[in-house]
């Protein structure tokens, strides 16, 4: 299991999409920053090993069924 640290610097309340941060994985201190939700999800996605909108249609999926 990986384990993360998830700073948010910056978020806009009137739209909570766009917020600032920086994501570090604890185990090898790399950092990544991002300026949005997408991104933030992105950069998690990627850590797990698949792209990001594998992880979108596999959830959209599950709601179908």
């Amino acid at each position: 299991m990986e384990s993360y640290v998830i700073r948010i610097y910056r978020r806009d309340i009137s739209s909570p999409q766009n917020l600032v941060g920086l994501v570090e994985l604890v185990d090898s201190d790399e950092e990544k920053s991002f300026m949005s939700f997408d991104e933030l999800r992105e950069i998690l996605d990627r850590k797990k090993g698949k792209p990001a909108h594998e992880e979108l249609n596999g959830s959209e999926q599950e709601k179908g069924k």
